[in-house]
């Protein structure tokens, strides 16, 4: 498996999986050597966001229908849904209010020591939000006076959404990147090789 290879196959998976992939502000990082003693493979994204556009189809992939799913688990997502498309209808109203929902996620360099995923293991990626679900609530406070209205509770509750979803895109990173690492090392076991073969150290695309 060559270098192309590799960012070819996270980058058509990431697309599918409703992620930026081609945007130009994302970055793939991964190390893929399989008999290195030191360190296991890992797959990381660092990307960003701040338009309804690229929200919606990873609210999508975070909140999409699971097997097994709990009637809790059903009313959970149906009120995350609901929260996150006012928040968007809020916001996305024009260019400089849809960066008050910006997200970046970026990678950590230098923390990949030791074993992948265990439980002294540094995150693969750093979340930072434009807004934590405090700013939200005041800013939504905001919005909705400015029309002459005044939801106290309900700009309270859209700021709790607002975090939550940000906990949930942070579980989410985390799955997608193992995900990510269990395809392309299922990969280079089954074609008999143990790198990506011109990329013998870190590799970012």
């Amino acid at each position: 498996m060559t270098h192309d290879d590799a960012v070819r196959r996270m980058k058509n998976r990431l697309r599918l999986w409703g992620f930026p992939a081609d945007a130009k502000t994302t970055r793939l990082h991964y190390f893929l050597k399989l008999d290195d003693p030191d360190q296991e493979p890992f797959v990381s994204m660092q990307f960003q966001c701040h338009s309804a556009a690229v929200l919606r189809p990873l609210m999508a992939r975070i909140y999409r229908p699971r097997r097994e799913t709990s009637a809790f688990r059903r009313l959970y997502v149906a009120q995350q849904e609901r929260g996150m498309m006012s928040l968007l209808g809020i916001f996305d109203q024009d260019h400089a209010a849809a960066w008050e929902l910006g997200i970046f996620v970026s990678h950590a360099p230098g923390i990949f020591t030791g074993k992948w995923k265990t439980e002294t293991a540094q995150p693969l990626m750093e979340l930072v939000p434009t807004q934590t679900a405090g700013t939200i609530e005041v800013l939504v406070n905001q919005a909705y006076r400015s029309i002459g209205v005044s939801y106290p509770e309900r700009a309270r509750t859209l700021g709790v959404v607002w975090g939550r979803f940000l906990r949930d895109l942070e579980t989410e990173l985390e799955d997608t990147a193992g995900a990510l690492v269990r395809e392309l090392v299922e990969s280079l076991e089954r074609s008999g090789e143990t790198a990506v073969t011109d990329v013998p150290m870190t590799a970012a695309a």
